[in-house]
């Protein structure tokens, strides 16, 4: 059994995956099924510009994400009309502009006509050669393939697609296992080798595919007949399926009675391991009529337009068996992590996990995949090591299955696979749970037996607030979905497993299901309810896991990761929802992919919110900050959390509060500072469109400072990936805001620094093409973070354009340990008049949350006249003017509407920069109309003055 702790262990040192990457230049989007914009784009060939798109990033190119040919091939195989629908929506743009991928699909994702937007995922091949050769080959014996191939009477062979790096079809070991496709083989009318001929014979699309296809070719046209391999990755797997045997030379394949059908999805180049136009690679393999296609490839970035491809594949009744990754981390892994997919993992031949291998719930079987021996170029063998290697093998005991038994579908191959794996939670003891059912034992699965199998298809929970968050002393209520898939269960029932030292502590230990037939669904609903300790860390990886029994014992285990005290909480407390984060970033706890959080909506509508943070800084080489850094997909983590952000409703001042606490690292290139963060949402009516969120800044360093600036970033996008957005500031009365231009039903957002600081403010559009705006597509690198926030009100309006802003607080003098308070207000409404109301109540609410009031005075760009009042006047007048010139002189007149000077209030006076307001009794003057002039060498104002009496 497990050792108390030792899945906590394994979940806890799970490291940040390096493979997060994506194809430059590349964009997968799906139309919406009654988009106007999709229906045009393939009315007109899908080969189109697309207005939305163009309108973001100019100049592209789009294309059928499915080959067009797959399509009519699909069509031909009485794939459900529904499914084909789906899959023709699914669009490629390649574009030129210097903008990631990841970044554009997240602005993408709101368009009302697109149903998803993601980047495209680099795959990879996931061998680790080691030239090193060996002369037997272990994993037969471990596995026991000998013996399995006795156990099947079938001659005929089992097309296995190898969708890889190519096959060398001329070795030795192989020649006599290739595929070859019946439609394109002999000869045509005119007596014509119809590989050759140069004709679609078949009449699916592809031309004179006799072995199989190229999609990756160095030809021209980018494919082509000939699958001949750049990388030997494909003919090892290839080898390692379907090796000739009783042949005297070389190795025995696992299951040797298989056609192998050579897919190439790699360069040409003999190094290159990446993999291109896999996932059309593997649909065409099914087309074709492949029965099993391994898949030893993939990246740890889930892609929905892939998914559908798999989908429609199992379908097709099409077993695909995957590798897990070579990370060697507890990572889930795609394709291998689609359930419609067998995920393998690999294991040594001491029946350990390989040091490379990945780990995970979603894992369904581990295989032999150290120095593994096998087929490479021409005559020659090679060892080489991944779950690459592994994968072929479990692909093999599939395609046993498959031989024996036609009748099977995908989902019972995989699941007497997995029932019928050799247990090895002896030598995988640190792993139980997460190296899939134990290790694949071919004899076993072919054997003839009743084999026992539940599967977890969905599972979801939630918290007694209705929230999707796991936190202490909170109920949780899990969901599941199941369904028994081999043989019937008399009595079944559920039982939990301890298998953490912070494991849940649940109200019932076991649930009682009945008896179950073979494919039949069940449900767990509000019958799993469960708390976690106070005592578990913050964002804690948490495996649960559940026994299934009936009369006869135990059937398999099943189990899911949850994330557990989550450092973010979402308010909702009046019109707005707003999530938080510890670290001080607003919408989302994970750019880019913005999945854990729910944004800022506002009135329950869409997410308005892609990226949101805080930018504190002291000079260009002192700067602490929380949003996109230098590279565009990754955010600057300057801030770390001291206490996780928390929320409640019974707080000293407002419905709903919220507080965090969070520092730099203070490291010499960081600000040095500590942050409290307080957030307020007021429910009653004057204040229901206002979140308040106030920083209490302490200068950490030795230093005194004379330049300190607080401000906030915030990427909104109210328009489909904001490209019909506008930022503008309202420079009289201070507030920043962001609309749809043209559009007067999609609320207006605005911001305000509310404290009596003086106001920064910043405009930016975000493709950088208009004069004075960085390039955010670029990244935002730290130069341009201190010139946005030290230049006062700075570029008061965007483009039309997707764009964002920087508004703020500096400069500010700071001494060491002093503590500096900035409020700042975030405001929904109708217009810019609506949100000028709302600064002014929440400037007039300051006190509510334990500030004083303040008023907005506008700094304007030259020396101004602002106001003159009362007007009309009885004789005294108020006059309010600002000066920006330090060395301005000014003076202040009376002029009658003759022109002629007939008062001086003020001559030639020095002034500095600042606002003032002074005070004159009008004497000796007629009752009518007059002027008042403020003059300097560089300003001229008059405005007009209504004498109406003394």
């Amino acid at each position: 059994m497990l050792a108390f702790g030792a899945i906590s262990n394994a979940v806890a040192n799970n490291k940040p995956s390096n493979l997060e990457e994506y194809e430059p230049g590349q964009l997968v989007i799906k139309f919406k099924q009654n988009s106007i914009a999709g229906i045009n784009w393939i009315n007109n060939k899908k080969n189109s510009q697309i207005d939305f798109i163009s309108e973001i990033i100019g100049k592209h190119t789009s294309r059928a994400y499915i080959n067009v040919s797959l399509l009519n091939t699909l069509n031909k195989k009485s794939i459900p009309k529904k499914r084909l629908n789906s899959l023709e929506r699914i669009c490629l743009i390649e574009f030129e502009a210097n903008i990631d991928p990841l970044y554009l699909a997240g602005k993408l994702r709101n368009i009302p006509e697109i149903e998803y937007a993601e980047a495209v995922p680099v795959n990879k091949t996931l061998s680790q050669p080691n030239d090193t050769l060996y002369s037997f080959q272990y994993y037969l014996e471990q596995v026991r393939a000998p013996e399995a191939w006795d156990q099947i009477e079938s001659v005929d062979s089992i097309i296995v697609g190898i969708v890889d790096t190519g096959i060398n079809y001329n070795h030795e070991d192989l020649k006599s296992s290739i595929y070859s496709n019946p439609g394109e083989t002999g000869f045509d009318g005119n007596n014509r080798d119809k590989a050759t001929n140069g004709i679609d014979d078949d009449n699916n699309g592809y031309v004179d595919d006799w072995r199989g296809w190229d999609f990756v070719s160095s030809q021209t046209s980018g494919q082509d007949n000939d699958p001949f391999p750049g990388h030997k990755h494909g003919t090892h797997i290839a080898g390692t399926i379907g090796a000739m045997t009783n042949n005297k030379i070389g190795i025995a394949g696992t299951y040797p009675k298989v056609k192998l059908m050579p897919v190439k999805v790699g360069k040409d180049e003999y190094n290159s391991t990446s993999v291109h136009n896999g996932y059309q690679g593997l649909l065409y393999a099914a087309t074709m009529g492949a029965e099993v296609i391994n898949c030893s490839w993939g990246s740890n970035n889930l892609s929905n337009s892939d998914k559908e491809i798999l989908q429609t594949i199992n379908e097709m009744g099409v077993v695909v068996v995957a590798a897990a990754g070579n990370n060697g981390d507890l990572e889930k892994f795609y394709p291998a992590g689609h359930i419609t997919t067998i995920s393998v993992t690999s294991v040594t031949s001491f029946e350990r996990k390989s040091s490379f291998s990945n780990y995970h719930p979603s894992v369904d079987i581990s295989a032999p995949g150290s120095g593994i021996v096998a087929t490479v170029f021409e005559a020659g063998y090679q060892e080489m090591n991944g779950t690459s290697m592994a994968a072929p093998i479990v692909a093999a005991v599939a395609a046993m299955l498959k031989a024996k038994h036609p009748e099977y579908t995908p989902l019972q191959i995989k699941e007497i696979i997995k029932a019928s794996a050799k247990n090895i939670d002896a030598t995988t003891e640190e792993y139980i749970g997460l190296m899939g059912r134990g290790q694949v034992d071919a004899f076993e699965a072919v054997r003839d037996t009743k084999r026992k199998s539940v599967l977890l298809e969905n599972f979801g929970y939630v918290n007694d607030k209705g929230e999707k968050l796991i936190n202490p002393d909170q109920e949780i209520t899990l969901s599941m979905s199941l369904i028994n898939v081999l043989s019937e269960l008399k009595g079944a029932y559920i039982k939990t497993v301890n298998n953490d030292e912070f494991s849940p502590i649940y109200q019932s230990d076991s649930i009682y299901i009945g008896d179950l037939a073979s494919m039949e669904r069940f449900y767990i609903n509000d019958k799993l309810k469960f708390s976690v300790s106070n005592e578990i860390p913050d964002d804690y990886t948490l495996l649960l896991e559940f026994d299934l029994y009936d009369e006869e014992g135990i059937v398999n285990r099943i189990g899911e990761l949850v994330y557990v005290k989550p450092s973010y909480r979402t308010m909702s407390s009046n019109n707005f929802t707003i999530t938080l984060t510890s670290r001080g970033n607003y919408g989302y706890n994970n750019y880019p992919s913005n999945s854990q959080g729910d944004g800022i909506r506002y009135k329950g509508n869409y997410n308005y919110l892609y990226e949101g943070g805080l930018i504190i800084a002291h000079s260009k080489y002192n700067i602490s900050n929380n949003v996109r850094g230098i590279t565009q997909s990754r955010q600057d983590k300057d801030f770390v959390s001291l206490d996780i952000f928390n929320t409640t409703t019974d707080g000293i001042y407002a419905t709903e509060e919220g507080f965090g606490f969070f520092t730099d690292h203070g490291y010499k290139e960081d600000a040095g500072v500590k942050v409290l963060q307080d957030v307020y949402q007021f429910d009653d009516e004057e204040k229901e469109d206002i979140v308040f969120i106030k920083y209490r800044v302490i200068n950490t360093t030795s230093q005194p400072h004379d330049s300190l600036y607080i401000a906030k970033f915030m990427d909104f996008d109210l328009s489909g990936g904001g490209k019909n957005d506008k930022v503008k500031f309202d420079r009289e009365n201070g507030v920043g805001y962001i609309f749809k231009y043209g559009d007067d039903t999609t609320p207006y957002i605005g911001s305000g620094m509310i404290s009596d600081h003086e106001l920064i403010f910043y405009a930016i559009d975000n493709n950088g093409e208009s004069l004075n705006s960085p390039n955010l597509w670029n990244g935002f690198d730290d130069e341009e973070k201190w010139s946005v926030i030290s230049s006062g009100v700075g570029r008061e309006s965007s483009g039309i354009v997707d764009c964002s802003y920087v508004i703020g607080a500096g400069p500010i003098s700071s001494i060491p340990g002093d503590t500096t308070t900035v409020v700042f207000a975030i405001y929904g409404g109708s217009d810019i008049l609506d949100l000028i109301s709302k600064d002014n109540i929440a400037r007039n609410s300051l006190p509510l949350i334990g500030e004083d009031i303040t008023k907005y005075i506008p700094k304007p760009n030259q020396d101004s006249l602002r106001k003159v009042y009362p007007n009309p006047t009885s004789g005294i007048i108020n006059i309010e003017f600002s000066v920006v010139n330090s060395e301005s002189r000014l003076s202040f007149l009376i002029i009658d509407e003759l022109g002629r000077t007939v008062d001086v209030i003020i001559e030639d006076k020095k002034y500095v920069k600042n606002n003032y307001m002074i005070q004159y009794e009008l004497r000796g003057l007629s009752v009518g109309r007059y002027y008042l002039q403020m003059k300097s060498d560089k300003v001229n104002q008059m405005i007009p003055l209504e004498l109406a009496g003394y």
